[in-house]
């Protein structure tokens, strides 16, 4: 099983391509999904263990739609971060408002994968 977990902070921590993010941060719990994570993973995954949550950053413009996400932190695994990545890419958001606009915002969150899921079995 999947699970999110809060995690706040005051900007967003990194930097990449394109248009700047967002400086309004918002906690998962803040947005209010239209979609659900869907993690889609390979029937075999090799490439490493999980050793910790997957830490993405994703760019929710004011339409809801995830513009684009960055890696913050592996899991250990690069093909379940990329999955998780992936899933994050195709989720959409009821727009985030502020002050009764809606807003683009910059969302924070840690994706807790099972150790077993990264595991090649034996």
């Amino acid at each position: 099983m999947l699970s999110f977990t809060s995690l706040s902070c005051t900007a967003a921590a990194a930097e990449s391509a394109g248009p700047a993010w967002p400086t309004a941060v918002v906690k998962f719990e803040d947005l209010r999904p239209l979609t659900h994570f869907k993690l889609q993973v390979p029937g075999l995954v090799a490439k490493g263990r999980v050793t910790g949550p997957a830490i993405l950053q994703a760019h929710i413009n004011a339409e809801g739609t995830v513009a684009k996400t960055a890696l913050l932190a592996s899991c250990g695994n690069p093909d379940l971060d990329e999955a998780s990545l992936h899933a994050m890419r195709v989720m959409q958001f009821q727009p985030y408002t502020l002050d009764g606009t809606p807003s683009e915002v910059t969302l924070v969150v840690p994706i807790h994968v099972p150790a077993r899921l990264g595991r090649s079995p034996r």
